[in-house]
């Protein structure tokens, strides 16, 4: 399909993402807000529910992306054509998360949510390089606009995902024996590894930051009921913060850019 096919179909989903999302905390959908649900198999990995508002940034930023590509001189970008199909695929994953999780099929939404993730990928590749936009490769907007919305976006799903998959071996009953400390130690590890490797690849200082504001405000979340997550997740984001602010040195991976 031609960019211009995409572009409708883009302007679509995101519509359609937003009016979900709208539904579900109005009406709401199942009679549960997210939080409400997400309170009802608490874990170790759930954060303070501000960290939550990181949402209206990403969703803004989407808003503006899918807008520039309606606007001349941004419509021919090399990175909309590689997207593709991609971001339609991501939204309906979204969408089918958000109604799942309301209507109580939380083992189905750790799927969708691994769907999400795995469509955001060539979404993010795409955007790391914004070579044809009516600025040089390294203009404000196209860093802001195209390149910022699927750094937050990318980071805050991997997180999601990884608490979700928390969730799952909580219904599941995998987390007896008081192993859920140690599912979600290797979770956050994992979710921490990938940022630096991604930062090593990409420099990508908005990923990583991401992953800060989520492991803190887990901490905050923690810090009464389980001091282990609290401090293990406070660690990290520390960690992460060295390696974003440049403090410790990451050295690049092969064929970064």
């Amino acid at each position: 399909m031609r960019t211009a096919g995409w572009r409708r179909w883009n302007t679509l989903s995101y519509l359609a993402v937003l009016l979900v999302i709208t539904l579900v905390n109005v009406v709401p959908i199942g009679g549960r807000t997210t939080a409400e649900v997400s309170a009802m198999v608490p874990v170790l990995a759930t954060p303070a529910s501000y960290a939550f508002t990181i949402w209206g940034a990403i969703y803004a930023l989407l808003g503006v992306f899918v807008l520039l590509q309606w606007r001349p001189g941004w419509r021919e970008l090399s990175a909309f054509r590689r997207i593709g199909p991609w971001f339609v695929v991501g939204c309906l994953f979204h969408i089918a998360w958000v109604l799942c999780w309301h209507l109580l099929y939380l083992r189905s939404t750790v799927f969708l949510m691994l769907g999400l993730l795995l469509s955001l990928l060539p979404i993010y590749t795409a955007t790391r390089n914004v070579q044809g936009s009516p600025r040089d490769d390294a203009g404000l907007a196209a860093k802001l606009f195209v390149q910022l919305p699927f750094s937050l976006y990318t980071a805050w799903v991997s997180v999601a995902a990884g608490a979700n998959a928390l969730v799952a071996f909580e219904l599941a009953g995998w987390n007896s024996w008081g192993l859920e400390k140690y599912w979600t130690f290797l979770t956050l590890v994992l979710l921490a590894g990938a940022a630096i490797a991604v930062f090593a690849r990409w420099r990508d200082t908005a990923y990583v930051l991401t992953l800060v504001w989520a492991f803190a405000a887990i901490g905050v979340q923690q810090q009464a009921n389980a001091p282990f997550a609290a401090w293990t997740t406070w660690a990290l984001a520390a960690a992460l913060a060295a390696v974003a602010l440049r403090i410790v040195r990451v050295p690049r991976s092969r064929g970064a850019r």
